[in-house]
C-alpha cells in the first residue's frame, strides 16, 4: 500500500527524497531550466503527492513557476501521447522543454515517443525524460528511461514478513517505510 491505513499494520512507499534527488540532478548536472510534468488526474493521494514534491522541489532548486507546465493525463500511453500532440500544434509545433517529468513510466514512454515522432527531439541530447515505477523495460529500450526504483519487492517482502509475524502473535510495526531509489 502506498498510504497508511489506521489500524492495519502498512508499508509505505517513501518517494520524497528520491524526487527531490532528481529534479536537483536535473537542474545541477543537467543543466534544465523547462520542465514539463506529466502528471495524472486522478484521486490518487500518492500520485498528487508526487506532483506537489516536484513543483516544491523544483522551486527551492530556484526555477520558477513560469519555466513549469502541468499536464494532467490519466494512467495510459495514449492519453499522455494525445495531451502532448494537442500541446504542440496549439503552440505551432514549438516544444522547448529541457526536461520532462512523468508520474510513471508508461507517461515517460508516451514522453519519449513523442519526442521523438513529433517533435523531432533526442533524447537524451535534446531533452530529458523520466519516469516512476522501473519497469523492467526501462532498462531495455533505447535509449533506456531514467526512472525511480519503489522497491516493490522490499515492500513485498516486508508485507510477507509482517503476515507471518502476526499469524504467530508477534507485535508488528503499525507503520513501515520503504525508500525509493532514483
Amino acid at each position: 500500500n502506498a498510504n497508511e491505513i489506521p489500524g492495519i499494520p502498512s508499508i509505505e512507499n517513501e518517494n520524497k527524497k528520491s524526487l527531490e534527488e532528481l529534479v536537483t540532478y536535473l537542474v545541477n548536472e543537467e543543466g534544465c531550466k523547462k520542465f514539463g510534468i506529466m502528471s495524472v488526474e486522478s484521486d490518487s493521494k500518492e500520485m498528487n503527492q508526487r506532483t506537489e514534491i516536484i513543483k516544491e522541489a523544483l522551486k527551492k532548486n530556484n526555477i520558477s513557476s513560469s519555466n513549469v507546465v502541468l499536464w494532467k493525463s490519466n494512467f495510459h500511453y495514449s492519453s499522455a501521447y494525445g495531451i502532448l500532440n494537442d500541446y504542440y500544434t496549439k503552440k505551432h509545433n514549438r516544444f522547448n522543454f529541457d526536461a520532462l517529468i512523468a508520474m510513471n513510466d508508461d507517461l515517460a514512454f508516451a514522453c519519449m515517443d513523442f519526442c521523438a515522432q513529433r517533435a523531432n527531439l533526442r533524447v537524451p541530447e535534446d531533452i530529458v525524460v523520466t519516469g516512476f515505477d522501473d519497469m523492467q523495460r526501462a532498462s531495455f529500450c533505447t535509449p533506456s528511461l531514467t526512472t525511480i526504483n519503489q522497491q516493490v519487492y522490499y515492500q513485498g517482502y516486508a508485507a510477507a514478513r509482517t503476515l507471518i509475524n502476526q499469524i504467530n502473535c508477534e507485535e508488528v510495526p503499525e507503520v513501515q517505510v520503504i525508500e525509493a531509489k532514483a
